[in-house]
């Protein structure tokens, strides 16, 4: 069993919404006040919502379609289906995945597909250290910054949270983010 890995079954997806409370503490960090930004894993858009509550222009895409009432349409990230339009930002809690290598997809992906914007992620916060990801992170010249939370994420409604929820969590930051930053 990895170090991040419980014996709790994983949630079809890995859909684990993310509390508004993330959400807005980014948006008090990255000015994203009338701006157009891709949530690209919405799920049930509660962070779309604390996005669009921040100023956001927000479109709302997902594999799935989860019900959320501003959702724009079902779009795979991680595919190489071309997206014509441009965004300032790219924000989302992307899916771990076995052994992260989902959420590493997704890196992979919104460097790609970030242009002069720029790209935050909800990961854990020692994602960075591993030798295997040093090219999305020290190693790629887009990586700006990482945020690290001090305030634990709680991913389950369970008296006894599981110990891959108790780690702390971080943003990583990458991009243009020189008029962005507040």
């Amino acid at each position: 069993m990895g170090k991040h890995e419980t014996s709790y079954a994983r949630v079809e997806r890995d859909f684990y919404p993310t509390p508004s409370w993330v959400t807005e503490l980014l948006s008090k960090l990255i000015n994203i006040r009338s701006k157009d930004v891709w949530e690209c894993a919405c799920g049930d858009g509660r962070m779309s919502d604390a996005l669009i509550d921040a100023g956001a222009r927000v479109f709302s895409t997902d594999v799935v379609d989860y019900g959320y009432p501003g959702f724009t349409g079902i779009f795979d990230f991680t595919s190489d289906r071309f997206m014509a339009r441009e965004f300032a930002g790219i924000i989302t809690n992307p899916p771990f995945g076995p052994r992260g290598k989902w959420a590493e997809r997704f890196i992979e992906c919104g460097i790609l597909r970030m242009g002069n914007g720029f790209l935050a992620l909800l990961l854990p916060a020692d994602f960075d250290s591993a030798k295997t990801r040093m090219h999305l992170f020290g190693g790629c010249e887009q990586f700006v910054a990482k945020l690290v939370l001090t305030r634990r994420v709680k991913w389950f409604g369970i008296r006894q949270i599981p110990a891959c929820s108790r780690r702390r969590t971080a943003l990583g930051i990458s991009g243009g983010m020189s008029n962005s930053v507040t």
